[in-house]
């Protein structure tokens, strides 16, 4: 069972990796255009 605390800390887990998953995708993304160009 989560407390307040412990859904917090997943959140802000899932958001953080949320975060990074969109800069790599970005990062790939642009690095792609970069190749092809």
């Amino acid at each position: 069972a989560f407390d307040a605390g412990d859904y917090e800390d997943f959140l802000r887990y899932i958001v953080y990796f949320v975060n990074i998953n969109t800069q790599m995708m970005v990062y790939c993304n642009s690095a792609e255009n970069v190749f092809e160009s």
